[in-house]
């Protein structure tokens, strides 16, 4: 059905957020504040995709909760840091969902082959 994870990723286009020198997290150039805004608002795009895996997958519902739970305590922590109680709400991950070409076959796939790869390591 599919050989590698690399390649089910592949075929499911995933607009995943990205760094680029501006946000302030590379080595030349770090800006602490700026680079928890981008990070924070990276995390908040990525609930989007766990949503989509949480009401999609029935296989990875469990697995897709406790890491959007996770990523929730991970964002009140570096707003905290930050000083900044709240972010707004972005439709920015939405788009990126839309965007993505979200193959459901390629995407069970991955995550199955991510399950037993986890598996394996515990």
């Amino acid at each position: 059905m599919c050989e590698s994870s690399k390649e089910a990723l592949a075929e499911n286009n995933l607009n995943l957020p990205k760094m680029a020198e501006k946000d302030g997290c590379f080595q030349s150039g770090f800006n602490e504040e700026t680079c928890l805004v981008k990070i924070i608002t990276g995390l908040l795009e990525f609930e989007v995709y766990l949503e989509y895996l949480q009401n999609r997958f029935e296989s990875s519902e469990e697995q897709a909760r406790a890491v959007q739970m996770s990523t929730k305590v991970l964002i009140q922590f570096l707003q905290k840091k930050v000083g900044v109680s709240s972010f707004p709400q972005l439709g920015v991950g939405e788009d990126r969902l839309k965007d993505s070409a979200l193959d459901n076959s390629g995407m069970q796939c991955h995550f199955q082959k991510r399950r037993l790869h986890v598996k394996k390591r515990v």
